[in-house]
C-alpha cells in the first residue's frame, strides 16, 4: 500500500515539472524529490524482501516439522496392551502389525521388552508391535497357535498370521520389526 502512495505522491510532481516551464531550480528540486522517492521506494523493497525471506524461512522450517511429523507416522510404536483385553478391530484393522505375547514373570520376556523399547526409541521399528498378555489372551494365543510366552506373532491387516517366531535374537525381532 505503501508502495502505491508513493507513486501517486511522484506522479503529481513529474506532471508539474512536464508542464511548467523550464526552470533549472525547480528542476533541480524535482529531481531530488525523485530521488529521496527512490530511495523511499528501495528501502521498502529491501523491508519487503526481508519480511519475505523470514517468511519463507518459516514456511520451510514448517514443512520440515511436518515432513518428520510423517516420518515417524510411517514407523511403527511399541504399545502396551497388557492391561487390557485387545479387541478383534486393533488385529483387524487394515495394517501389518506385530503381536508380543509377554508374561510379567517371564525373564526373557523382560530382555525382549527392553530390547523393543531401545528399538522403538532408535526408530527401528517399521511395524507397530502390540505388547500381549500372554496369561490373560488366552482367545487370542489360541488363534495364532502361540503355545509359549515370549512369541511373535506377525498379522496382516486382515489379522492372518505371516510369521511367528519363539524367543527371537535381536537380529531375527530387528527383521521382523522391519519387514
Amino acid at each position: 500500500m505503501k508502495k502505491y502512495s508513493l507513486a501517486l505522491a511522484i506522479i503529481p510532481t513529474l506532471l508539474f515539472a512536464a508542464c511548467s516551464p523550464v526552470d533549472t531550480p525547480v528542476m533541480e528540486k524535482n529531481g531530488e524529490a525523485m530521488e529521496k522517492a527512490m530511495e523511499a521506494g528501495d528501502a521498502m523493497m529491501d523491508k519487503g524482501t526481508e519480511a519475505m525471506e523470514k517468511a519463507m524461512e518459516k514456511t520451510e522450517g514448517m514443512m520440515e516439522k511436518k515432513e518428520d511429523t510423517m516420518m515417524k507416522k510411517e514407523a511403527g510404536m511399541y504399545k502396551d496392551n497388557t492391561a487390557s483385553l485387545l479387541a478383534d478391530t486393533v488385529v483387524m484393522d487394515g495394517t501389518t502389525k506385530v503381536l508380543f505375547f509377554h508374561a510379567s514373570w517371564c525373564p526373557t520376556c523382560k530382555a525382549a521388552d527392553s530390547s523393543l523399547t531401545s528399538m522403538y526409541a532408535d526408530g527401528a521399528g517399521k511395524l507397530t508391535t502390540y505388547k500381549i498378555n500372554y496369561d490373560t489372551e488366552k482367545a487370542l494365543a489360541t488363534k495364532y497357535g502361540v503355545t509359549y510366552q515370549h512369541t511373535f506373532v506377525k498379522v496382516d491387516g486382515a489379522g492372518n498370521m505371516i510369521e511367528k517366531i519363539q524367543g527371537p535374537t535381536n537380529d531375527q525381532l530387528t527383521a521382523l520389526l522391519q519387514s
